[in-house]
């Protein structure tokens, strides 16, 4: 999806060449089949490393603590290339409050953990823990973002 906000930003008419995952399309980068893609910064590193693969920039709101030297695209000047991959606790809304507050209280105590968040960099994740209201801003602003995009495009969710 960032390839077509990519078009929209800088008025470009690239096609899209799906992918079943992002190793497939990161050993047709390798091998010079694709010339440009978005990847998963950690399936990227051991390639940028041997000296591969060049990061030209990442989307994230601020530099990737695996890639250091990239630049973000707002540091670019193009804020609006702005994507993460994120992962959150989520249930049901009829779950009841004790048992929300029993499940926070153990991300927290997980999230406090220094052999957690190691495991979890290991592995490429840059661990920040937004409370609830805080997430659910962020899952709003980001699905509004998103929609619009999806808007212009004419996307159908299959």
């Amino acid at each position: 999806f960032l390839g077509v906000q990519m078009n929209d930003v800088f008025g470009l008419d690239m096609g899209h060449l799906p992918y079943r995952g992002s190793a497939p399309q990161i050993v047709d980068l390798v091998a010079g089949h694709a010339r440009f893609g978005f990847a998963q910064i950690a399936g990227t590193v051991p390639h940028v490393q041997a000296g591969k693969l060049r990061v030209l920039a990442t989307t994230g709101e601020k530099r990737a603590f695996q890639l250091p030297d990239a630049p973000t695209f707002a540091e670019l000047g193009f804020p609006q290339l702005n994507a993460s991959i994120w992962f959150g606790l989520l249930v049901r809304k009829e779950t009841p409050d004790a048992v929300q507050q029993q499940l926070l209280a153990a991300a927290r105590a997980a999230h406090a953990d220094p052999a957690v968040k190691e495991l979890l960099r290991k592995q490429g994740f840059d661990v920040s823990g937004q409370e609830t209201q805080a997430f659910a801003k962020s899952i709003a602003e980001g699905s509004a973002r998103w929609k619009k995009l999806i808007d212009k495009t004419g996307f159908k969710v299959n």
